[in-house]
């Protein structure tokens, strides 16, 4: 049998469940979004491109443009406020340099108007006159297209284009044939350069022994002439005659078959050459 309540106890009992009935029911609160690491809740994230790029649109047209329909606002003036608040002074400078640096290297013709094309956007001077826009594009082309349009005076770039892309493909053609000869002509190369290897040998042996020869020779002639020079000299000195003191020396005339080394002539020695000056005795 259970224990009899009291009668206050019940009534505190009624009274809790009536205002728990009362009560609204809670609310489920969700966390903030914060970064595991630091507890520092993140910012909002961005607005999409185009809510920016209409919040722009919107003040930039009652500002600038001071509510103007929109007919009445010349394209130029729109490109202009545009750059000036996505596209900063040094990202226009840097591609203004890199107009003017540009250069074709290895890209084809139709690449490089392109980019040249992209990059005249951040050179309005350059690029709306004809004669100077024509000069740096044809100033940045390849140095063998660039001597043909140099040639040729180009002032208009559309005619500079066609012309360059017109060599380009000429050029190609022939660099094309070119290497379809080459590999014609390879496999027969290493037979003639081993008949070249085997013939040198021949060619090194023949000089050596052509050179030996000649020097061979060239000493025996020196030696031929060196010992019949000295029995010259020997048969002159035994046939020569010494007269007394007080008369004039004399000597015994021969013949003589070689040429004089001072006046050149046939028939007496240096010695006795007639052009030798005298010293009178006393």
């Amino acid at each position: 049998m259970a224990p009899r309540r009291r009668p206050r106890e019940e009534v505190a009992e009624q009274a809790t469940r009536q205002e728990a009935a009362d009560a609204p029911p809670p609310q489920q609160t969700q966390p903030l979004p914060q970064d595991a690491h630091s507890g520092i809740v993140p910012p909002p994230p961005p607005r999409p491109p185009q809510a920016q790029a209409l919040s722009w649109w919107s003040s930039e047209w009652e500002t600038t443009f001071q509510s103007r329909p929109l007919r009445q606002i010349p394209w130029q003036e729109f490109v202009v406020s545009f750059e000036r608040t996505f596209c900063p002074t040094y990202i226009r400078t840097e591609r203004l340099y890199q107009f003017l640096d540009l250069q074709q290297r290895d890209s084809t013709v139709v690449q490089y108007r392109a980019r040249f094309v992209e990059l005249g956007h951040y050179a309005l001077q350059i690029m709306a006159d004809e004669s100077l826009r024509t000069q740096q594009f044809v100033r940045g082309l390849r140095l063998e297209l660039r001597q043909v349009l140099i040639v040729a005076r180009v002032t208009d770039l559309d005619a500079a284009y066609q012309t360059a892309a017109v060599l380009e493909a000429d050029t190609l053609r022939t660099c094309a044939r070119s290497a379809e000869v080459q590999t014609q002509v390879v496999p027969t190369q290493p037979r003639q350069q081993q008949s070249s290897v085997q013939a040198t040998p021949k060619t090194t042996t023949s000089y050596a022994s052509t050179s030996t020869r000649t020097t061979t020779k060239s000493g025996s002639r020196r030696k031929f002439w060196r010992d019949r020079r000295q029995a010259e000299q020997r048969q002159q000195s035994v046939g020569s005659v010494q007269q007394p003191v007080g008369q004039p020396s004399q000597q015994v005339q021969r013949s003589f078959a070689g040429q004089c080394y001072r006046c050149d002539q046939i028939g007496h020695m240096a010695r006795d050459c007639p052009l030798l000056p005298r010293v009178p005795q006393q």
